[in-house]
């Protein structure tokens, strides 16, 4: 019985608060990665290679790589799938930088559903076409690219202190949430 009342827990537990994302990643060369990748980071951000850091990464059954880089003083995460499909451009930025209307609708939403919170980081997610993409950063041409926030949270729910990352929209409305769990030997930060 205590056994079913375990299983039922746990259940529920993931139920509310999304998956539970444990990724993996390890540093690859250039010739690892898919050629298509290579050729869009190289056209987009024309950089020298040995300033590019590139990952293999995975996330349960998922396979993606990777592209770390600081280009005109902002950090820049690049991520593609395993065919080396552009999925999205992650910036590094600060609270102070999101919009008003934003940071209300966020903050909002993290003291509605924490009982404390501390932000750990806070990145503008940019989707689109490659080629929407490569006119952003080049041009910072908006125009058919969606932009999204992922932040990364420690938080507590119901006494439960732990990491989350949780996605909102570009006006700060709630998309998902995950719960991150850690194993420092398998991550590199940047």
């Amino acid at each position: 019985m205590k056994t079913v009342f375990f299983i039922l827990f746990v259940l529920f537990s993931l139920e509310t608060i999304g998956q539970v994302k444990i990724e993996r990643e390890y540093r690859v060369n250039s010739n690892e990665v898919p050629l298509k990748a290579v050729q869009w980071i190289d056209s987009t951000f024309q950089l020298k290679p040995s300033k590019i850091k590139l990952y293999n990464e995975t996330n349960g059954n998922k396979q993606s790589f990777e592209a770390k880089l600081r280009w005109l003083g902002e950090t820049y995460s690049v991520e593609f799938d395993s065919q080396g499909n552009i999925e999205d451009i992650e910036i590094n930025i600060k609270w102070q930088k999101l919009p008003e209307n934003t940071k209300r609708a966020i903050n909002q939403h993290l003291k509605s559903n924490y009982i404390s919170f501390k932000i750990i980081k806070i990145q503008q997610q940019l989707v689109g076409s490659p080629n929407n993409l490569h006119l952003y950063i080049r041009e910072s041409s908006i125009s058919a690219v969606t932009i999204k926030y992922e932040m990364e949270i420690r938080g507590s729910i119901k006494s439960q202190n732990e990491i989350w990352e949780i996605l909102f929209d570009s006006n700060g409305e709630f998309l998902s949430v995950n719960k991150v769990i850690l194993n420092p030997s398998l991550n590199l930060d940047f």
